[in-house]
């Protein structure tokens, strides 16, 4: 078993995929991530399905050399983990200006995770300075929460959404950003 993973440039959602090579009976599997080559580790999901063989990970917004992920198998009669080698992050905030590029378009990304429990990260990219909002609605198209009012300099923006005081249900999120206006829909499980 071993995970793959490689230098990720902001901001990323980045695919982490493992092979098993001796089938055991086995109840789940666990990813941690650790930013100082192994000294110390933070969840990054748990107790994912045995049948499941990648995660899409949501980069997180900081710079290291010495990134890692760790992949641990809870089994029956025995535990095994495998890690990574290190890679690089870059931070998960850029602007077009720092890459030397500009974006085409303005582009809405689906809500990472779909469905989701109480969090979940929502990335735009807009191709010119402008006016943006970002509002969340619920099933009957009200409003619930405005996450995102004003103007923002061109580039790629990621915005946690917390909806741990909101029920279980069908949302969408609406980006309006000068004429370009995009929805899309994500689901809360509880």
């Amino acid at each position: 078993m071993f995970p793959l993973a490689g230098k990720s440039l902001p901001p990323e959602i980045v695919s982490i995929e493992w092979t098993l090579k001796i089938p055991h009976e086995q109840e789940n599997w666990d990813l941690y991530f650790s930013s100082d080559g192994g000294k110390n580790w933070e969840e990054i999901e748990l107790d994912l399905p045995v049948t499941q063989f990648s995660y899409q990970w949501i980069v997180p917004d900081l710079i290291t050399d010495e990134g890692q992920i760790k992949i641990y198998m809870d089994n029956v009669g025995g535990d095994y983990l495998a890690v990574s080698e290190n890679f690089s992050i870059s931070g998960t905030m850029v602007s077009a200006k720092d890459e030397g590029t500009v974006p085409l378009s303005f582009t809405l990304y689906p809500n990472y995770p779909n469905p989701f429990n109480p969090t979940t990260t929502i990335r735009y990219t807009l191709s010119k300075t402008d006016f943006v909002s970002l509002v969340i609605y619920d099933i009957r198209g009200e409003e619930v929460e405005r996450l995102i009012e004003g103007e923002q300099p061109v580039g790629t923006r990621t915005v946690r959404w917390n909806a741990s005081r909101m029920a279980s249900g069908v949302y969408f999120y609406r980006l309006t950003a000068g004429d370009f206006v995009q929805t899309r829909k994500m689901i809360l499980i509880r």
